[in-house]
């Protein structure tokens, strides 16, 4: 009675909530933190790489890994990078404001893949991050991400100093990040006159 009992409940944690996406947060939080703390942390300004593989659960009807799973595979990779490079976790609130993804090239099943993760600059509003999908069979750049993350409370300048223990200079954006940030710019004005 009990395994149906505990079995039920399970199953209707699956119908209701993503139990993969909790779980997994907790173990690349876990691990992150534990090697954190027996390696130390990593410069701020250096790029992280997190290591993955492409698995079922991650396949469309295409039988490449689903667009969407691009997004969330960033998560963990943010997760790792913020742990790892700063031991930052959940001190301050940092909100994904918008993310741009270009897909060169499929990843296809068991593919194993490096999501590289950096800081490519940032303003007084937000932080810029790449994230970069490299299939580890061939070092091939399968898809950019571009992520625009805004923080609640403090400044990206003042945190990132924070963090760092040091006086950093804002990099100068990249010709692609500029024109992504006078995109949402430019998208946010025309949606304002909307409102």
């Amino acid at each position: 009675m009990l395994a149906i009992l505990s079995g039920s409940a399970l199953l209707l944690g699956y119908m209701l909530f993503d139990v993969h996406y909790f779980i997994r947060t907790i173990v690349v939080v876990t691990y992150c933190t534990l090697r954190t703390k027996l390696l130390g942390k990593r410069d701020l300004m250096e790029e992280d790489g997190y290591l993955a593989i492409c698995l079922t659960p991650d396949m469309d009807f295409q039988w490449h890994m689903n667009n969407a799973r691009y997004l969330r595979e960033c998560d963990w990779a943010r997760f790792s990078f913020w742990i790892r490079n700063s031991g930052l976790r959940t001190r301050n609130m940092m909100l994904v404001k918008s993310s741009t993804v270009r897909y060169r090239r499929s990843i296809q099943l068991f593919d194993t893949y490096k999501i590289k993760t950096k800081i490519l600059s940032w303003d007084e509003k937000a932080i810029y991050l790449q994230h970069a999908f490299e299939r580890q069979s061939d070092n091939f750049i399968c898809a950019i991400v571009l992520v625009n993350v805004a923080l609640l409370g403090m400044s990206p300048q003042t945190l990132l100093e924070e963090i760092s223990g040091r006086k950093l200079e804002v990099p100068a954006m990249i010709p692609e990040l500029k024109k992504w940030v006078e995109s949402n710019q430019l998208s946010s004005e025309r949606l304002r006159k909307v409102d």
